[in-house]
C-alpha cells in the first residue's frame, strides 16, 4: 500500500512524499513499532508542511495586479504606497510616466490616455482590478465651463477596454457633491456650498452621467462617492452609506462637513478587492 501527498500549483498536482510500506506480514518488535512511530511522526510532519505550504499559496492569492488610472492624482501616490506594502503589483497609467519617480520591482508607469480606448487596453491583461482615479481639475473658485466629459467619456472608454481584454473588477471615484443639484445661480449672501454646487454644476452632472454609465456596464462595479479628502494616517474607522443621501448625511446637515482622509480610503479600496460586499453599489464613505 502506498501513501501519496500532493499540492495543486497551477493547475498541476506535484507529488511530494510518497511513503511504501511492506506488502509481507510482520512482527511487530519494539523496532517496528519505533519505525511505525517515526514514521507516523514523519507523516503528520508532511501534513503539516502541506498545510503550511496551502497556507502560503491562499495568501499568495490575494495578491493582486491593479491597474490604476489616474497614477498622478494627488491621491494616488497612497493607494500605490498601500497597495505595494500589501504585495500588490501595480500598473499607474498617467498621460505623463515620465514624471512619476517611484522606484520599485511591481511597480511600473505606463503612457494611457481614457480618451484613446486602446492606450488602455493595451495595459490590460484580464485579470487586474481596475481603479480609476480620473477627475476634472479646475480652479477651486470659479465656474467650470459646459461640456466638461472626462467622467462619463473617459469612463466609457475604461470599460470598453475592460470587455475587450475580459476584466471585470472595477472601482471609480466620485463624488459625494454629485447627488446635490443646483438648479438656481444663487444670489448675494448664499452659503458656500450652493455657491460651489452651481460652479461645479456641469462637473457633477458628468459624475452622475458616468455613475450611470457603470451601473449599466454589467462589470463588478464599485462606485466611491466621496467628501473632501484630506491628508493623515489611516484611522480604520469609516462610515458607509449605500445608496443616495450621502450628500445629505455627510455633509450638507454637518457642521463642518465631514472629510476623507486619502489613507482611509485606499485602505477601504485594497480590503473590498477582494470582496463582493459592496460589488454594484454606490458607496458613500467618510470618517
Amino acid at each position: 500500500m502506498s501513501f501519496g501527498l500532493a499540492v495543486t500549483r497551477d493547475g498541476e498536482m506535484e507529488d511530494l512524499l510518497m511513503v511504501t510500506l511492506p506488502r509481507q506480514p510482520f512482527r511487530q518488535t519494539r523496532a517496528h513499532k519505533g519505525h511505525r512511530k517515526l514514521f507516523r511522526a514523519g507523516f503528520c510532519l508532511a501534513v503539516l508542511s502541506l498545510a503550511c505550504i496551502q497556507a502560503v499559496a491562499d495568501t499568495g492569492n490575494n495578491h493582486r495586479r491593479i491597474v490604476l488610472i489616474g497614477a498622478t492624482a494627488a491621491s494616488a501616490g497612497d493607494l500605490i504606497e498601500q497597495a505595494l506594502e500589501a504585495g500588490h503589483e501595480v500598473i499607474g497609467v498617467t498621460r505623463r510616466p515620465e514624471s512619476m519617480e517611484l522606484q520599485h520591482e511591481r511597480f511600473t508607469a505606463v503612457y494611457g490616455d481614457v480618451y484613446k480606448i486602446d492606450t488602455i487596453a493595451a495595459v490590460l491583461t484580464g485579470d487586474e482590478v481596475v481603479i480609476s482615479y480620473i477627475d476634472i481639475n479646475f480652479p477651486f473658485g470659479p465656474e467650470i465651463p459646459a461640456g466638461v466629459d472626462l467622467f462619463s467619456r473617459g469612463t466609457s472608454n475604461i470599460i470598453e477596454a475592460m470587455k475587450l481584454k475580459g476584466n471585470r473588477r472595477l472601482f471609480v471615484t466620485s463624488n459625494m457633491a454629485a447627488e446635490y443639484v443646483v438648479l438656481d445661480k444663487p444670489g448675494p449672501g448664499a452659503q458656500f456650498r450652493d455657491l460651489m454646487g452651481w460652479n461645479r454644476r456641469h462637473k457633477y452632472a458628468d459624475a452622475r452621467l458616468m455613475e450611470t454609465i457603470v451601473e449599466g456596464s454589467e462589470l463588478d462595479y464599485t462606485i466611491l462617492r466621496m467628501p473632501h479628502l484630506v491628508p493623515g494616517e489611516p484611522t480604520g474607522e469609516v462610515n458607509i452609506v449605500v445608496g443616495k443621501n450621502a450628500y445629505n448625511t455627510a455633509v450638507k446637515n454637518q457642521t463642518p462637513p465631514r472629510t476623507l482622509t486619502v489613507a482611509d480610503l485606499s485602505a477601504f479600496i485594497l480590503e473590498q478587492m477582494n470582496s463582493d460586499e459592496y460589488v454594484e453599489a454606490r458607496v458613500g464613505i467618510y470618517n
